[in-house]
């Protein structure tokens, strides 16, 4: 007869830690059958502890990049050519190709301009179509260089005071300061003295194709759509797809931000903690004191500090302990992070007590389309609408997507368990406390109703141990 056995895996950055523990009749862990570790290399840059993979990354980024370019140049000329806007023979194409592009585009905005001469401006825009602001790229991009270009953007916006980017390009031509948008750094910052992003490109070609079109009835709207796509179209960012629950595969992954997830995590950590130094006037920690605890960090989040984490100090005093009482995260935590999603949501700057009177379905998703939409004016519009938000008030609910490092990275699925950690009856019935909590349980005593999977955290660490039953 085969024996039952449960292998356990504990993962660290260079090595991988594994125990093969016998289980009786009753499931129970009756003895250690082998165990093991095997070391490998970091991975990371010794000097920077900067993984070694993001070089390449960084250099796939770049070729991927410019195929793209290249397949938009190819995909335009021959769109040109079919529209007669660029002519086939290669020395009339020369000829063409040597006039000044900004001045084209300065004269293309009044007055009438050669098909070929159109298609000359059109090519030029393409080269340079502008920066437009991706909101998740944002999140991880160089904050002084993305300051210093909006910066530039906004001082630019005011020179143009109507013209077009083109004409003020010539006039800087024509005064020999040159067209290049370059930055300065400036107190070890980057600064633009100005610099375009795309809805300048986007306007500019607007204004000229309307223009020549009235000396051109033939230049209609859908060779302009063809052209504006082939431009101007970006592809939107590939949202990772969610793995499934480990124990309810019908279920999928929920977000670290999202309700249920940050209360797992509340719940779990509170379930844990213990006092392990004590002096004659202290006890062990009550139900009530558990449920105290747990309130605080959920529903008084928006009074925690801006790093969302309650430090223990402040849990002795919200639960009358002595100050020489010790708990067991204290050696390696500072503190119990809070709610960080109600932090922000249940603010008076966004939605205020209002945040706690939506339901699970509600709070997921918006949630869900802050992290899925591809810009911020289409969350703004969609918490405008729905939640009576107003214009301040939506564009701070973005804000916690950035503000806090915790969930930087909450785009990718995450190992939160929907079913497990709330149970789905009451998931549905939208309750607060969870079977986790009000049993006093911990995730290894939970997943002991999942046998065939099981997953269960270290104590003292965020790592996740992986059970697989034999």
């Amino acid at each position: 007869m085969k024996t039952p056995y449960k292998l356990g895996i504990d993962m660290g950055s260079s090595s991988i830690g594994w125990c093969i523990a016998a289980l009786n009749s009753n499931g129970d862990i009756c003895g250690i059958e082998n165990m093991g570790v095997r070391i490998f290399p970091d991975g990371r840059d010794p000097k920077t502890k900067t993984p070694l993979c993001v070089d390449r990354r960084m250099t796939r980024g770049a070729s991927r990049n410019r195929d793209r370019r290249l397949q938009r140049k190819a995909a335009l000329v021959k769109y040109l050519k079919e529209f007669s806007l660029m002519p086939k023979d290669i020395s009339e194409a020369k000829a063409i190709e040597i006039k000044n592009p900004y001045a084209i585009r300065a004269k293309g905005v009044h007055e009438k301009i050669s098909k070929f001469e159109l298609g000359r401006a059109l090519f030029h825009i393409n080269i340079r179509r502008g920066f437009k602001s991706n909101r998740k790229g944002d999140a991880s991009a160089d904050d002084s260089e993305l300051k210093g270009m909006k910066g530039g953007i906004s001082r630019l916006r005011e020179i143009l005071d109507g013209r077009t980017l083109g004409e003020f390009l010539f006039e800087r031509c024509k005064s020999k300061k040159g067209a290049r948008m370059r930055s300065e750094n400036m107190q070890k910052k980057n600064s633009y003295e100005f610099y375009a992003d795309r809805a300048m490109y986007e306007e500019e070609f607007d204004r000229i194709w309307e223009t020549q079109r009235k000396f051109d009835p033939s230049l209609d709207d859908k060779k302009k759509q063809a052209l504006y796509e082939i431009i101007f179209t970006q592809r939107p960012l590939k949202i990772p797809e969610r793995g499934r629950c480990q124990f309810e595969r019908d279920q999928p992954r929920a977000y670290a931000a999202s309700e249920i997830a940050q209360k797992f995590r509340i719940y779990q950590t509170v379930s844990n903690l213990e006092v392990v130094d004590l002096d004659s006037s202290a006890g062990t920690l009550t139900s009530a004191d558990r449920d105290k605890l747990a309130e605080k960090l959920i529903f008084g989040a928006a009074s925690m500090p801006k790093n969302g984490i309650c430090s223990f100090d402040k849990v002795r005093k919200l639960l009358g302990l002595p100050k020489s009482a010790r708990f067991n995260f204290e050696a390696t935590e500072k503190g119990i992070k809070c709610d960080t999603t109600s932090q922000i949501m249940a603010s008076d700057a966004c939605f205020g007590e209002k945040w706690y009177k939506l339901d699970n379905a509600d709070t997921d998703k918006i949630i869900e389309k802050i992290l899925q939409a591809q810009d911020d004016e289409e969350i703004i519009s969609f918490l405008k609408e729905n939640y009576a938000l107003s214009d301040t008030a939506a564009r701070e609910a973005l804000v916690y997507l950035f503000a806090q490092p915790a969930v930087s990275h909450i785009q990718h699925p995450v190992e939160t368990y929907r079913s497990v950690a709330y149970g789905t009856a009451v998931y549905k019935r939208n309750s607060v406390l969870s079977p986790l909590y009000e049993r006093r349980r911990t995730y290894y005593q939970l997943s002991r109703k999942y046998p065939k999977r099981r997953v269960f955290c270290h104590a003292h660490s965020r790592q996740r141990v992986g059970l697989c039953a034999g």
